[in-house]
């Protein structure tokens, strides 16, 4: 059995994403607004262990944020955008996990536009 070039898997991959991935384009906000919701569930059948014991009912609802909190921080941007370039740029530390997650994207630049981000 031949074995795997797993390098040249990965870099042939990479090298392929950006031509081919699609972006979900948002128009450009006119105001700044917050929104909080809580993220309730209810479930829709008992949740039983393998044991035979029901640790949750059919209907119960709870917030899943009071079990796992949310710990992330997720920005999206225009990465198209010099403005959006540099408010991502300036953007304080934060002690959370940051996503950043871009509506547009200049394939021609072949992911310079967010290489550049990543190093702040």
């Amino acid at each position: 059995m031949e074995k795997l070039d797993t390098d040249k898997i990965i870099a042939d991959a990479k090298a392929n994403y950006w031509p081919n991935v699609d972006f979900l384009q948002l128009l450009e906000a006119t105001e700044t607004r917050e929104r909080f919701f809580t993220p309730m569930l209810t479930l829709g059948a008992d949740v039983i262990a393998q044991e035979g014991v029901v640790i949750a009912r059919k209907g119960d609802s709870f917030n899943t944020f009071e079990r796992l909190p949310f710990t992330m921080r997720i920005v999206v941007f225009d990465a198209t955008n010099e403005n959006h370039i540099e408010f991502v740029k300036s953007l304080p530390k934060s002690n959370l996990r940051t996503k950043l997650i871009t509506t547009k994207y200049d394939r021609k630049k072949n992911g310079m536009q967010l290489r550049t981000l990543r190093k702040n």
